[in-house]
């Protein structure tokens, strides 16, 4: 600021001319400084520190990862037992549960809204390996 009012009240000539000159080089140096005072050591991150923090930041994504496989796999599957059902000429409302095995969310078990249902349980058992003991039915 100080060399804007120094340029606007100094006559247009070599004068002015130097003195913008010597203003850059002086704003330059101002903002160079910070540098010059910088120790290297302050950058340093202690390798063990890092590997912390790497190893948080895998572990959180990791679980989102797996939280939102789990969410899709529970929907698509609720929503695959319904298509089935209604194939049956039935309505039905699943919710199905997932458990992780081997890291991996697997359907593992489904509450229907419908009384017990031979063929659609038959279904539920073959195609998403939800054994039978895990279907729970309404009770009639």
């Amino acid at each position: 600021m100080a060399l804007s009012i120094l340029y606007a009240l100094l006559p247009k000539g070599a004068i002015l001319t130097a003195a913008k000159c010597a203003g850059s080089l002086i704003l330059i140096l101002v903002m160079l400084r910070p540098l010059v005072t910088l120790r290297v050591e302050d950058l340093a991150v202690p390798y063990d520190v890092w590997e912390e923090r790497t190893a948080e930041q895998t572990e959180q994504l990791t679980q989102d990862n797996l939280s939102s496989m789990e969410a899709l796999i529970e929907e698509e599957c609720s929503a695959y037992i319904s298509e089935k059902a209604a194939q049956l000429g039935v309505t039905v409302k699943a919710e199905v549960l997932c458990e992780v095995r081997d890291g991996v969310p697997f359907p593992a078990e489904v509450t229907l809204d419908i009384p017990y249902n031979e063929m659609l349980s038959d279904t539920i058992a073959a195609d998403l390996d939800i054994p039978y003991e895990r279907q729970h039915w309404q009770e009639n």
